[in-house]
């Protein structure tokens, strides 16, 4: 029974924000939800979604069915975020600044970390939407079955190759341009341990432990 003791306690301090206060901003695009606290972060992401998120819908060439929901959470002690489809479309922001690239996948060069955060997961979220036009009849008629969202899918590869490379694109910083990633790549060129792009786009496992992440670097 002791042995199950960590794995609670652990699972209960990530459902603890579940039951904290949340409030919501509602603009055009998006809907932003914040814990009690958080009103002038939640505000000024709010302000960055209307921005830059109508760019990443041209940039897509695609929709949004319905309002996203940007989610503040503080639950972790972790610089990330995730994105998902499902239920409804919906990104989830942890506010904590990028300082260790061994927890946080990423180093501490970055200007605005929800900024980031909305290229790379906004990217994300507009490619799990793309749908042909029988998908996006089913999903009309019946809701958002993941069978109705063929991009989810596919491989990690193909989500984070494009998130990686509009983060990068719209802004001074992004993992193509970051010292570290510069700096991994390079000791894997010297080393003569570039992995196999076949295993990396299929999704098998290599065996190997990459620093970067291989879907994020190659």
């Amino acid at each position: 029974m002791k042995k199950f003791v960590p794995a609670f306690l652990l699972l209960l301090m990530l459902v603890v924000p579940v039951f904290s206060e949340y409030y919501t901003l509602e603009g055009p695009y998006a809907y932003v939800h914040f814990p009690q606290g958080y009103e002038q972060m939640a505000a000024k992401l709010m302000a960055q979604a209307e921005e830059l998120m109508p760019r990443l819908e041209k940039e897509m060439n695609g929709k949004i069915n319905g309002k996203m929901h940007l989610v503040i959470e503080d639950r972790l002690d972790l610089a990330n975020g995730y994105t998902t489809n499902v239920l409804y479309p919906l990104i989830s922001f942890f506010p904590v600044f990028p300082d260790d690239v061994l927890m946080g996948g990423i180093g501490p060069n970055v200007s605005d970390w929800f900024e980031m955060l909305l290229w790379h997961e906004g990217t994300h979220l507009y490619h799990l939407e793309m749908q042909d036009t029988f998908s996006y009849v089913l999903s009309y008629l019946f809701g958002r079955f993941p069978t109705n969202y063929p991009m989810l899918t596919t491989t990690p590869a193909n989500l984070e190759g494009l998130a990686v490379y509009n983060e990068t694109k719209y802004q001074k910083f992004g993992r193509d341009v970051d010292a570290i990633y510069s700096m991994i790549l390079d000791a894997a060129i010297d080393a003569n341990d570039l992995p196999n792009p076949l295993l990396v786009l299929g999704q098998y496992d290599t065996g190997d432990f990459d620093l970067a992440g291989r879907y994020y670097l190659y």
